[in-house]
């Protein structure tokens, strides 16, 4: 069994998240902090629509929502 993560829990908040992030930063127009905090209302607002996805509109399409147990 893997260990599950929060969607976009490292990609929004850390330059090492993804490539693009890291091309990015080098044009050295923000600072790691900033790339921080502008990331955690993106990581939130993911979360968000993740769960609302998963809450509306998987039973919408007939996908069952099922808990670990």
């Amino acid at each position: 069994m893997g260990v599950e993560r929060p969607p976009g829990s490292g990609a929004f908040l850390l330059l090492v998240g993804a490539a693009p992030n890291a091309i990015a930063y080098d044009s050295k127009q923000f600072t790691t902090a900033e790339f921080f905090l502008w990331g955690i209302p993106a990581s939130i607002i993911l979360m968000v629509v993740t769960a609302f996805a998963v809450k509306v509109l998987w039973p919408i399409m007939g996908m069952p929502i099922t808990t670990g147990g």
